[in-house]
């Protein structure tokens, strides 16, 4: 424990300091100060956990000592002294929280007293500090473990029917409700968002819409951008009218708050057992969304009359690939899945079909036009998931157009790469107050959004995000050294809307928080 003693009188500073035991009352470090500012100084050197303080001091008082130490967020147990029993100064030492207020001329025996008592606040202090943490943990490692458990249920894996006989449902043979949310239609933001932030935010929706004391809810991320949560009223059954109408409502809850909408496959009522296969089907359901559309499907998308035959137009870009103008493929293509989504001809099986005629269109590029072979195309780990998933959405097809585009483009020359990636640079760095996505790069400089990401990480050996978020918080670091902003305000002047998302960044660059930062930067005595 440190102590710190502050007193303008030389004779009362040297006898609180060294005519008391303070190692037998648990003080291991004692430091003094004749002045609110040499005060300050020991507090940039390490805060002391008690504080004795003359109040009369010249210059600047004990009060506003107190005040200074609780506006820099400090916890330090305050003790008073003073020569006059005035009713204002005992008024002020309350407000700041302090332990005692001590009359002078006073014994050695009753300070010590004083600071055993401060001790004994802290100590309770620790003990309500870790109590409240151990509750936290317990709090967020139940969250997980039951969002974990609803998963395996529904998942039929790591033991599912263990699982399910430890998932607490309050009537597990009663009509259940089980709906998945894919989150589609993003506007921004989407890179704050790691996995189980919206989970966090889903259950609270769930809570508010199904009141807790009324409805049992589960939720919980079953694949990337899914959630899959469960109700079931603790009463009068829920018919699926109702449940339409509270989706609704939380469709437009997206819509409002949200960066992005949700689509919502809600499935039949059945028991708790039967939910492993109505799962099954509601992903089934999920899939056949390929064009990634918000809204409510109570049932599958229907299919399509007939398939439609691309192979003219694939004859047709396997010449401009072969030809130098992959430019003009990727124009057509992405222009043709575009025109299909519009009509409403395109469904799983058509983007299948569509599929599997532009890699047999790909495969006839590299035997009769000299064309790039397959493994030069799709070679590193992205690549290949390019390859696996291009006809799991109109997305991830339009990923793989681009992705082979960029790879037939003549601009693949050494110089040329240097350039794009002193390109990419300049435009993140004159544009760090919004929230850059690589679209938006590779439209200032007339290039595919997979090509430039490829071409800065073989030149610069990081990701084109991981270079954003380093030149945020360079950016940030020179605003908190140089500039008297709030922290806050520095989190929005570069593009950050969640402060917290911006402080934990923050940390993980640099090992340190914001707000230890500013500390660090102030010069000792600034009053903030």
């Amino acid at each position: 424990m440190k102590l710190l003693i502050v007193d303008d009188q030389l004779a009362t500073l040297k006898g609180l300091s060294e005519e008391i035991d303070w190692k037998r009352e648990g003080i291991g470090e004692v430091a003094t100060a004749r002045n609110a500012m040499e005060a300050r100084i020991v507090f940039q050197k390490g805060v002391p956990d008690i504080m004795i303080c003359d109040i009369e001091m010249p210059v600047e008082n004990g009060i506003q000592l107190g005040r200074w130490v609780r506006s820099m967020g400090y916890g330090t147990k305050l003790i008073y002294l003073t020569c006059h029993s005035e009713f204002e100064y005992a008024k002020e030492a309350l407000e700041l929280r302090a332990v005692d207020y001590i009359l002078q001329p006073a014994p050695y025996e009753e300070v010590a007293e004083v600071v055993r008592k401060a001790l004994r606040d802290i100590a309770e202090d620790e003990r309500k500090t870790k109590t409240l943490n151990k509750a936290r943990a317990f709090e967020e490692t139940q969250g997980y473990f039951f969002q974990s458990v609803w998963k395996d249920c529904l998942m039929e894996r790591g033991g599912g029917k263990k699982a399910a006989a430890m998932l607490e449902v309050p009537e597990k043979k009663a009509a259940l409700w089980l709906v998945l949310l894919q989150t589609v239609e993003w506007r921004e933001g989407k890179a704050l968002w790691d996995e189980s932030a919206l989970t966090v935010v889903l259950d609270s929706l769930l809570a508010d819409i199904f009141n807790s004391s009324l409805f049992w809810t589960a939720a919980a991320m079953t694949e990337s951008d899914v959630y899959a949560f469960g109700i079931q009223s603790r009463k009068e059954a829920m018919t699926e009218g109702e449940l339409t109408k509270q989706l609704q409502y939380l469709s437009a809850v997206f819509e409002l708050y949200m960066p992005c909408r949700p689509a919502l496959y809600p499935g039949r009522a059945a028991e708790f057992a039967a939910l492993p296969e109505l799962y099954r089907k509601l992903v089934k359901r999920k899939e056949s969304n390929v064009t990634g559309k918000s809204g409510i499907f109570s049932s599958g998308l229907p299919e399509m009359e007939s398939q439609i035959a691309f192979g003219k137009e694939m004859r047709q870009w396997k010449v401009w690939l072969g030809t130098g103008q992959p430019e003009k493929m990727e124009r057509a293509a992405e222009g043709l899945l575009s025109e299909l989504a519009g009509m409403g001809r395109l469904d799983a099986g058509t983007l299948l079909e569509f599929y599997q005629e532009f890699m047999q269109m790909l495969y006839g590029a590299s035997r009769e036009m000299n064309g790039k072979n397959m493994s030069e195309l799709f070679h590193t780990a992205e690549e290949l998931e390019l390859y696996r998933n291009g006809m799991k959405s109109l997305d991830q097809m339009n990923r793989l157009i681009r992705h082979v585009a960029s790879a037939y483009s003549p601009v693949e020359m050494d110089t040329s790469q240097k350039e794009i990636t002193e390109l990419i640079k300049r435009y993140i760095n004159s544009h760090l107050g919004e929230n850059i996505m690589k679209e938006d790069i590779a439209g200032q400089i007339h290039l595919n959004s997979d090509y430039i990401t490829r071409i800065f990480k073989k030149e610069t050996g990081i990701s084109v995000k991981s270079y954003i978020i380093q030149q945020k918080m360079l950016a940030a670091r020179q605003l908190l050294q140089d500039t008297d902003l709030p922290i806050s305000h520095i989190a929005v002047k570069l593009g950050y809307s969640n402060f917290s998302h911006f402080s934990s960044t923050y940390k993980k660059q640099f090992g340190i928080t914001p707000n230890e930062e500013k500390r660090r930067s102030s010069p000792p005595g600034t009053l903030e």
